[in-house]
């Protein structure tokens, strides 16, 4: 674009902007670069900014425009922390939900179910003996489907047939366990049989055009139920809904991820604000097991900017971003102790820099140590954490490790990448 005058970055705050596989970057900070290069403005929107972009807007880098109240004056949502400890739950929904989806569409007003699960159950389990039906490529469990029937594995990709018995002890007694959206699909489907029931995941969203032709679905004057994941929370404008239920909100908290509340009060803020967009008064229900826990009983309740603050201060006592700076070099290896030994040569003998202590500037590194997931599509997968206070610093440093780590002969099969700001979990 020869003559670039305007970007607009919608939702900023989604992790979607970053590229995790090739070239690791985020597509909102290059945006906010290239804006720079070419003199021209831009403007980042979200209902739920990230922690950087508030820190960058409170400290007056960016201009700070609020929208102080809801389009065409709509009421914001009652809220109803719903404990479930104790209660009987049919596919994930509890009698006091059940009540209220029910009044709800006899008025002819629409409900949306949030669960941030697809596929039918997060797993399968041998009632007898215990076996788990674990990916065989991934250090992690395979999901339960059922339309079609199958074993898929979330994360690489990987199908095998739905078993009818233990491979282990060859019992029938298999259970599901956990709750997904094609489960609770199908307890909508039994319970409100006369009611359009749409499900809205990445099984079903597949074909171009999907999104919008739920919109056309959802112009109706009646009752219609919607279950679905993230995909519903993200800035889409359902007139007609009145009523939000998240039905697992402890499925999102003690997150390994240092951004995990932040990424949960995003998401919860950004789902319940589907409810009452219109003339009718909006109410979100959030179930839980956790009714105690601060972010549970402030989200929705307490103005998103507050609640920021608070996560800000946390970060800044850590050292986290964006009061301080953080990378990751990442290796994926055919046996994990390739990766490791990499690591720990570059940290080790790196010039300029001190492993496992706090070199002059108030940096460390971290590591070698196997990633969150240790094991994705057949390759291991370790890492080494390098933080600073700030991203000149770790500039400084991440060069001079890259710089030692060119130098050194490798594993066939071993690469490697540096990950700057890295959104995925250490």
């Amino acid at each position: 674009m020869a003559r670039l005058g305007l970007i607009v970055v919608d939702e900023e705050h989604d992790n979607a902007y970053a590229q995790q596989d090739g070239l690791r970057y985020s597509a909102r900070d290059v945006a906010v670069k290239r804006a720079h290069l070419h003199h021209c403005p831009i403007v980042l929107g979200s209902a739920t900014p990230s922690l950087e972009t508030l820190d960058n807007a409170w400290r007056s880098r960016y201009q700070h425009h609020t929208l102080a109240q809801r389009a065409g004056g709509a009421a914001p949502p009652s809220v109803n922390i719903l404990d479930i400890r104790g209660l009987a739950l049919h596919g994930g929904i509890s009698p006091l939900l059940q009540t209220a989806i029910t009044a709800t569409l006899a008025r002819r007003e629409q409900v949306l179910l949030f669960i941030n699960r697809r596929g039918f159950a997060p797993s399968l389990l041998c009632h007898d003996c215990g076996w788990v039906a674990d990916c065989q490529h991934c250090d992690a469990r395979m999901t339960v489907h059922r339309q079609p029937a199958s074993l898929r594995c979330h994360h690489c990709s990987a199908r095998r047939p739905l078993p009818v018995q233990c491979p282990s002890c060859q019992s029938r007694r298999l259970v599901s366990a956990g709750l997904g959206t094609e489960q609770v699909e199908q307890a909508l489907v039994a319970n409100f049989p006369a009611t359009p029931i749409y499900r809205v995941d990445s099984d079903t969203m597949t074909q171009r055009g999907a999104m919008q032709q739920l919109r056309d679905a959802l112009d109706t004057d009646q009752g219609v139920l919607m279950v679905g994941t993230q995909m519903l929370s993200k800035g889409h404008d359902f007139p007609r809904v009145t009523l939000v239920g998240v039905l697992d909100a402890d499925s999102m908290l003690f997150n390994p991820d240092f951004r995990g509340e932040e990424r949960l009060l995003q998401l919860l803020t950004q789902v319940g604000g589907r409810a009452g967009r219109a003339k009718h008064a909006g109410q979100v229900i959030i179930q839980t097991r956790q009714p105690d826990h601060p972010l549970i009983t402030q989200v929705l309740r307490t103005d998103y900017q507050i609640l920021a603050r608070q996560l800000l201060t946390q970060r800044s006592q850590q050292g986290l971003p964006p009061h301080g700076a953080v990378a990751a070099i990442r290796c994926d290896s055919r046996q994990l102790n390739q990766g490791l030994d990499f690591l720990q040569r570059v940290s080790r003998e790196a010039p300029h820099t001190n492993a496992h202590q706090r070199p002059r500037g108030g940096g460390r590194i971290i590591g070698p140590l196997p990633a969150a997931m240790a094991r994705r599509a057949g390759l291991y997968r370790s890492q080494l954490i390098i933080m600073a206070e700030n991203r000149s610093e770790l500039g400084h440093k991440i060069r001079a490790l890259v710089a030692y780590a060119d130098t050194l002969k490798k594993p066939a099969g071993l690469a490697w990448f540096v990950d700057i700001d890295p959104v995925e979990p250490f």
